[in-house]
Formats: C-alpha cells, structure tokens, sequence
C-alpha cells in the first residue's frame, strides 16, 4: 500500500472511531467505497443515501468537479432489489472525453436490479448479479448505457474483526456512442474491508476503468471508512488518488446512509 494512502487509512480509522456510536453486539457490514455486494436488502426493507464528493485532475483549464448524489434501494422481492440513484456535478462532469475548458453541470441518473445468486459457500464466494440503465448528460447529448455488473464477495476471516474481499465485473453497452468513443467499456473494481470496531470498518479499494480508443486505462486507489453512529444511520468517509497519468489527482467524499425498516 502506498504510504500516503496508508497515512490516510489510519487517519479513517481514528477520526470515525472517535465519534460515538450506539451500543450494538452486529459487527458492521458495509461495502467499501466503489463496491456494490451481492447481498441484497430484504423485501420490505430499505435504505437512502445522501453523498457529497470532490475530484480533481492532473491538468487542464477545469480540473476540479464538485458532485452531490442521492441514492435509494429497496427490496421488492427475496433476493431481489431496486435501486435508484442521482447525481449532479459541476466541473468536468458535463464534459466528454476530457475536452474541458470551462467549468459545465452535468449529472446521471441510474435504475437497476439487483440479484443475489448465490451465498458463500466455504471458500466459494456470494454471488450476485446488477443491471444498470444509465443516462449521462451535460454540456452534450445525453448518452445511454446499459450495465451489467457480476457482483462477489468473500469472507476470509469470520469473527471479531471479519476480513472480506470483494470483486466487482462490470461491463457498459452505450446505445449510441459518440464519434472516438467505444460502444463498450469495461470496469474492474476490487477491495479489501476489515471491521476495526464493531461499529466501523474500513476499506481499501482498486477501481480500473477502460480508457477510450488511444487513451490509457483510468486507474484508482480509494481508502474508506464507515462507521455506525445510530442503529440505522451510517457515516462514510473515503479519499483517494489516481495512479498514472490517465487518474485524476484527488479524489473525497464523504455520506450519510439511513437504513428503513429495522434492517
């Protein structure tokens, strides 16, 4: 682990141990930033998140992008979720392929499905499947995708302090794709989370997503932290970096997650 990402970790881990939490014998179980698991919310259950993040890029005239994002799921069915989820940013975000000389809104909006397939048996993994349709939009025609990601996650340690490996495959269909652009893209997310408390864990996370024709891949390193502060109610923190040329500079955010239904 790079040493700044280090410092940063610890740092995650003292600031959220800091803050009072409620009394709760559960060890906390949240994904870690970037990460979707495979479980799903039970039918008649929920959860709603409010987020805030900020990037910033290597070069350019407008390199940083301020973003705010909503998100809802809730389980319809056994093993079945809804999930809904909005963004909307200043910056880069209403630029496509990084031709940005001035600062523009964009957003995204995003429904999907979650399926759990299968729990973790021994050392075989949960698994579970996500459907994306995606609308992208700014200073643009709007661009739709659509987004199937295969979802796994692994206990490697139970008990006090569970350490789990997650891996994230994803794969975008965009329905009509700009000139230069590819009508597909890849993405590979993986991640290692460890309950420090039991009311906090925290994560480290690589995120590497397909660059266009004739660019390098995008690749990312986030470290996280959430941490309980009521029986329902999840704080998160996480900051990052891009690694190579392609990656932006800094990365932050920080949520705010209220879980319905006693879940």
């Amino acid at each position: 682990m790079p040493r700044h990402l280090s410092i940063v970790l610890l740092s995650l881990i003292a600031l959220t141990a800091a803050i009072p939490t409620v009394a709760n014998d559960e060890w906390i179980a949240e994904d870690p930033a970037g990460i979707t698991g495979p479980a799903t919310v039970p039918v008649g259950e929920g959860a709603v998140s409010f987020g805030f993040g900020y990037d910033r890029a290597r070069s350019g005239r407008a390199r940083g992008t301020s973003t705010g994002a909503v998100e809802v799921e809730a389980g319809i069915a056994p093993r079945l979720d809804l999930r809904f989820a909005q963004s909307l940013g200043y910056g880069r975000a209403g630029a496509r392929l990084d031709e940005v000389e001035t600062p523009a809104w964009g957003g995204v909006s995003q429904l999907g499905l979650r399926v759990e397939l299968a729990e973790q048996q021994g050392w075989l993994p949960a698994i579970g499947l996500l459907t994306l349709a995606r609308t992208e939009y700014g200073s643009f025609r709007p661009m739709q995708e659509v987004e199937g990601v295969a979802l796994f996650a692994a206990a490697l340690q139970d008990g006090p302090n569970p350490l789990t490996a997650h891996l994230n495959l994803a794969y975008a269909t965009r329905l009509d794709p700009e000139p230069g652009e590819r009508p597909g893209l890849y993405g590979v997310r993986a991640a290692l989370s460890r309950a420090v408390t039991p009311a906090t864990v925290v994560g480290l996370t690589w995120l590497n997503q397909q660059g266009e024709r004739g660019e390098h891949d995008e690749n990312l390193l986030l470290a996280s932290a959430r941490h309980r502060l009521a029986e329902n109610l999840i704080l998160g923190a996480e900051i990052g970096t891009g690694v190579g040329a392609e990656g932006p500079a800094f990365v932050a955010g920080l949520s705010l997650k209220w879980i319905l239904g006693g879940r």
